[in-house]
C-alpha cells in the first residue's frame, strides 16, 4: 500500500499552550529538521526594523512591533536531537509543538488537544506544515511564535524569495518521508501548496509521488464555490478525521462525511477530491 502524507498550511495566529503535555511524552519532542535553512531565514529577519516590517508583512504598526520583538527574542537552533538518543537534548523552553502552536480556524477544527494519543502519534508520522520560517514542520517539532508568510517578498542571501529560497528542500523532505513514491494528500492553500506542485506528479518531473488535491465547495442555488471559512474549517475537519481513523489511503478520505460536506464523484478527477455542501 502506498504511503500518504497530508500537507496544510500554518495560521497568522499563534498560542502558547500546555495541552499537549497529556498527550505527547518530552521524548517525542523533536527539532524542525529543516532547522539550518531556518537559522539563515532568522538570521536575515532579525536585521529588520520594526518598520520594515510593517512594510514587506503589510501589517499595522502594533502587530509589526509584535514581530519585531518575536524575531529578536528567537535563537537559532543549534541541536536536533532528542532525549531518546541519549544525547544533548535540544532547548525547548518556551516553544511548542507545531500542531498546538497555531491558532487558525483550520487548528481550532483539528482541536488537538481532544484528539486520542494514538491519533496524534498518527498525524505525526502522516501530517506535515508547510511554513516561510521553517520549511515544513513534523506536528511534534518545537517551534517559536512568529509570523512570515511564504509570500512575503523577502530576499534571502542571493534568493529573490521564499519560494525560491525552499526551493526543492520542503519537497525533498517529504518524499524521504514517502521513500521516494506515494501520496501527497493537499489540504494547503495555494500559497504554500505551490512549494511542492512542480515536484510531485508532474509530467516533467521523474517523481512517483501523486499530489492529490482536497477541494471543498458549497452549493447554493445550484451553482458551486469555494467559500474560504467554510474550506479552513472542512480542512481542520478533515485532518482530525484521517487522525481519528487513522486513514492512510485515499478511498478512506473519501468517506470524509462532516459539517455537510459529502465526497462528489462527478466534481471529483483523478487529481482532485472534491467535497460538497449543499446548503439553502
Amino acid at each position: 500500500m502506498e504511503k500518504m502524507i497530508i500537507i496544510i498550511s500554518p495560521a497568522k495566529n499563534m498560542r502558547k499552550s500546555e495541552d499537549w503535555k497529556e498527550l505527547i511524552d518530552e521524548g517525542e519532542l523533536s527539532c524542525p529538521r529543516l532547522y539550518e535553512k531556518s537559522n539563515e531565514v532568522l538570521a536575515h529577519m532579525k536585521e529588520y526594523i520594526t518598520e520594515e516590517i510593517r512594510a514587506i508583512m503589510k501589517i499595522k504598526e502594533e502587530l509589526a512591533q509584535l514581530n519585531y520583538c518575536r524575531f529578536q527574542r528567537m535563537k537559532p537552533i543549534s541541536c536536533c536531537k532528542n532525549s531518546k538518543d541519549g544525547k544533548e537534548s535540544p532547548k525547548f523552553t518556551g516553544k511548542t509543538p507545531a500542531i498546538f502552536a497555531y491558532d487558525g480556524i483550520q487548528y481550532k477544527s483539528i482541536s488537538p488537544e481532544s484528539i486520542s494519543k494514538e491519533g496524534i502519534e498518527f498525524l505525526n508520522e502522516h501530517l506535515r506544515i508547510i511554513s516561510g520560517l521553517y520549511g515544513v514542520l513534523r506536528p511534534f517539532d518545537m517551534i517559536d511564535e512568529y509570523r512570515l508568510e511564504m509570500q512575503t517578498k523577502v530576499k534571502i542571501n542571493d534568493k529573490a524569495n521564499l519560494y525560491s529560497f525552499w526551493d526543492g528542500s520542503i519537497s525533498g523532505n517529504i518524499s524521504e518521508d514517502l521513500g521516494g513514491e506515494g501520496i501527497v494528500l493537499n489540504l494547503a492553500s495555494k500559497e504554500y501548496s505551490k512549494t511542492v506542485e512542480k515536484y510531485f506528479d508532474n509530467k516533467k518531473s521523474e517523481s512517483k509521488i501523486k499530489l492529490i488535491t482536497c477541494t471543498f465547495k458549497v452549493e447554493k442555488a445550484g451553482k458551486l464555490k469555494v467559500e474560504s471559512t467554510a474550506s479552513k474549517k472542512a480542512r481542520g475537519y478533515m485532518v482530525r478525521y484521517i487522525a481519528e481513523n487513522k486513514i492512510d489511503d485515499i478511498e478512506g478520505v473519501k468517506t470524509f462525511n462532516i459539517d455537510g460536506f459529502t465526497y462528489s464523484e462527478n466534481e471529483s478527477t483523478e487529481k482532485e477530491i472534491v467535497f460538497v455542501k449543499k446548503v439553502d
